[in-house]
């Protein structure tokens, strides 16, 4: 990915990191994510400056597509569709899991749900947060 700005190479992948990737954007768009961005994907699938102060739906260009932040993303998935996207860092194998819960569970369901998801899965590891936050992302994405 690309960031067309006049920032050094440091500054520009600091900044890149901050944005969800192509495909996880691509999800969100399908289920009807639709929150200002500051960012959009061309055509050539690389991040850019909107061109506008924010990007909406509406005023993208047919070829570009909303590129949120993490945090857009996970904030629409906790207001909007009551799933809560949880990173967890296992500092004794230094990798990182992810739970994905639904906030209208009550503590029984939440229990139930995840003791059930960890003997399916196993709890699986990931190497980095962005890893772990995204697998929880399309996780939560399948739910809606």
């Amino acid at each position: 990915m690309c960031i067309k700005t006049k920032i050094g190479n440091h500054m520009e992948s600091s900044i890149t990191s901050q944005f969800v990737t192509y495909s996880v954007a691509r999800l969100v768009a399908d289920r009807g994510f639709n929150l200002p961005c500051l960012y959009v994907f061309n055509e050539k699938e690389e991040l850019e400056e909107s061109g506008h102060t924010v990007a909406t739906k509406e005023r993208l260009a047919a070829s570009a597509m909303l590129a949120p932040m993490w945090s857009q993303v996970t904030e629409w998935l906790r207001n909007t569709h009551h799933l809560y996207v949880r990173p967890d860092h296992h500092p004794n194998k230094k990798e990182w899991g992810v739970s994905v819960c639904d906030l209208r569970w009550n503590g029984k369901e939440y229990v139930n749900n995840m003791d059930k998801r960890d003997r399916e899965l196993g709890r699986p590891t990931y190497k980095t947060y962005n890893e772990a936050l995204t697998i929880g992302i399309v996780e939560a994405i399948s739910k809606i």
